[in-house]
């Protein structure tokens, strides 16, 4: 069998979608014969993921996209549709299909212009179609359409694009009831759900070596992401402003690391008077992320307020791996609630509950000094996310269709 996979997103870009293609591209070549590429090209050389990592039965057709200021543009008004490289793509598309002799298509998004290619090919081509879907589209509570004929568009680009395809993949059931009850045509069977997923390929070497050793003596608590739209780490660091104000012996005895951009949210810092015991790292490289999340002491999951939670953070599958205590700043109605709860890896407190928050940092602290900070998770069901098995249920899909 022969795959075409369309991923504007994917190595040598480290965004967190490029490197969910990635630990899915590393099992794949089991079932595939050969497996062709068409993502975006990527000029900085300097970026730390190669097509060295791939199997040889991968081949990456790299797209340029020149036109990132009409790029932009289109971001603003809240849709994702790379026009040039969108018809570039769809060229290559067809001629990899006519001379590879590819049995399936697979897209992912974001964004959705690989959908779009994906739709384009599909109707020139009729074979099966699988589309991967890590946020919602439309429904997407973190995008923001400037007027609402915008989004009556895209909506009935969404349409169309659903019916085409043959199987739909989501990460949640939240996100699989969501689409289900929007759009009356998709039935049950055609939307299927597989989670992100972590890769202990990706670790192998850290847990033989134990990585460099600069565990801290004190409580350390760190959080791996990016925040936007609603997701604010207000929360957490008003909870440690109260700490700092009711007893300053714990607060000095707790460290703070914060991997990915504070953007709007880096003044809270200063506002909560916290610049003694939180560092922020604006950008870690994917490879090294790991490292400091092994030698934390408790890890901090922060999802944005609004209830259910349809969203599974990729980070949060590694915090189940490495199974680590968690803080879980999140709605106690969604994925992430249900998750850490289903598996026993850590404490979930809703976003509005300061006390909670306070109150499970200073018993994460105190079971620290008496060395009880001990975490027995369920891995029978943690193993559900590793990314071997979530790479068989996505091949197993696929075959259905061939």
């Amino acid at each position: 069998m022969n795959l075409l996979l369309i991923a504007y997103e994917f190595p040598p870009s480290e965004t967190s979608e490029a490197i969910r293609s990635l630990k899915t591209i590393r099992y794949l070549p089991e079932y595939f014969d050969q497996i062709h590429v068409i993502t975006r090209e990527i000029k900085d050389k300097s970026k730390n993921i190669t097509n060295k990592e791939f199997s040889e039965k991968v081949h990456i057709h790299s797209i340029p996209d020149n036109y990132q200021k009409i790029n932009k543009i289109f971001r603003i008004l809240g849709t994702e549709y790379y026009f040039w490289w969108i018809i570039l793509a769809i060229i290559k598309g067809k001629k990899v299909i006519k001379d590879e002799k590819i049995d399936i298509i697979l897209s992912r998004s974001y964004p959705i212009s690989s959908h779009i290619v994906a739709y384009y090919l599909k109707k020139n081509s009729n074979l099966p179609w699988v589309g991967d879907f890590s946020d919602p589209w439309t429904q997407n509570p973190y995008r923001n359409y400037p007027t609402k004929l915008l989004k009556i568009i895209d909506k009935k680009i969404e349409k169309k694009i659903l019916q085409k395809m043959d199987r739909i993949v989501v990460i949640t059931n939240y996100l699989k009831q969501l689409l289900l009850e929007e759009y009356h045509f998709l039935s049950t069977p055609k939307v299927k759900v597989i989670p992100n997923a972590y890769d202990s390929k990706e670790y192998e070497q850290f847990l033989v070596n134990k990585g460099n050793d600069f565990k801290s003596s004190k409580f350390t608590i760190t959080y791996s992401g990016s925040f936007y739209g609603k997701r604010s780490p207000e929360s957490f660091f008003r909870s440690l402003y109260e700490i700092k104000k009711k007893n300053i012996e714990i607060y000095k005895n707790i460290e703070v690391v914060m991997i990915g951009p504070l953007g709007k949210y880096k003044y809270l810092i200063d506002k909560y008077d916290l610049t003694d015991i939180v560092t922020n790292i604006d950008h870690v490289p994917h490879d090294k992320v790991f490292e400091y999340l092994y030698h934390s002491d408790s890890l901090l999951l922060i999802d944005a307020p609004m209830s259910p939670n349809m969203f599974m953070p990729a980070k949060l599958a590694e915090y189940l791996f490495i199974g680590k205590s968690i803080i879980a700043i999140t709605p106690l109605l969604g994925e992430s609630a249900d998750i850490i709860n289903a598996t026993d890896s850590g404490k979930v407190i809703s976003p509005h509950d300061i006390k909670g928050i306070t109150n499970t940092i200073e018993d994460y602290y105190y079971k620290h000094q008496r060395n009880e900070l001990i975490t027995k998770p369920n891995k029978d069901l943690i193993v559900k996310y590793d990314v071997k098995v979530c790479a068989e249920e996505l091949v197993k899909i696929m075959k259905e269709l061939i």
